[in-house]
């Protein structure tokens, strides 16, 4: 999994239909090396607990179209937090367009009860280091400034992808996503699946994509796409009640 503090990089998505993930996977891994931080199967579990304002102010923003946007979510890499889970990252995603600053900063079980009782004052007291004292508080101030709170649950799979090169390209296939509107990152019950048969290839970058990846957006006739795993969800989890646009 990846663990940089803070990333600023473009993030392009591309929406493939079960044929073309399967084609692609095969030229990525001809070009590309497995992530290490993946197991045996290839692969790793991504849950996310999106943390949102209370009129839902990031999902409006991403529906809306508008260029800024930002999200505030928990991160873990097990299907939900069991007893075994000592850490958990907290990550704030700033997107411009098609451009990304993401802060992400990981905190322990002790913490992460405080974060959840909404304890910030002795969770910002716990000692760390300077560096990530000051992205917890920016990150911190977000969340207590604009009353957010602990929202929806979302899961799925990841095969990730990494340079041979040593550049910072890296590519991630992504699918079996499913979700659910709830407050912690306990065990789901009764999730909703969201484009099921649907793969997300998500490339991110810091200043080119090689040409060999143009030949495979050719091959497989691959445009890119605006796909929001956190809108897609809600939209899933309201189909038969959609939402006031």
């Amino acid at each position: 999994m990846p663990s940089p503090i803070q990333q600023n990089r473009f993030e392009f998505k591309y929406i493939l239909n079960p044929i073309q993930a399967l084609e692609a996977r095969h030229f990525i891994e001809n070009a590309m090396t497995l992530d290490p931080s993946a197991t045996d199967k290839g692969f790793y579990i991504v849950t996310s607990l999106y943390c949102d304002t209370p009129h839902r102010g990031d999902y409006y923003d991403k529906s809306g179209g508008f260029i800024d946007r930002k999200k505030i979510r928990v991160r873990i890499y097990e299907s939900y937090l069991a007893d075994t889970i000592q850490t958990i990252f907290l990550e704030r995603k700033l997107k411009h367009d098609m451009t990304f600053l993401k802060t992400r900063v990981s905190i322990s079980r002790a913490e992460w009860d405080l974060f959840m009782s909404r304890n910030f004052s002795k969770l910002l007291s716990y000692p760390r280091e300077q560096q990530k004292q000051k992205l917890l508080e920016s990150l911190m101030w977000d969340y207590i400034a604009e009353n957010r709170q602990p929202r929806y649950l979302i899961r799925y799979k990841r095969w990730p992808y990494l340079a041979r090169d040593g550049s910072d390209l890296r590519i991630t296939f992504d699918e079996s996503i499913d979700t659910i509107e709830q407050d912690s990152l306990k065990k789901p019950t009764h999730t909703t699946s969201v484009r099921p048969y649907a793969t997300i290839m998500e490339v991110k970058f810091g200043h080119s994509i090689p040409p060999w990846f143009l030949l495979l957006l050719g091959r497989l006739h691959l445009t890119r796409s605006s796909f929001s795993k956190y809108a897609m969800s809600i939209d899933a989890l309201n189909a038969y009640n959609p939402l006031p646009r």
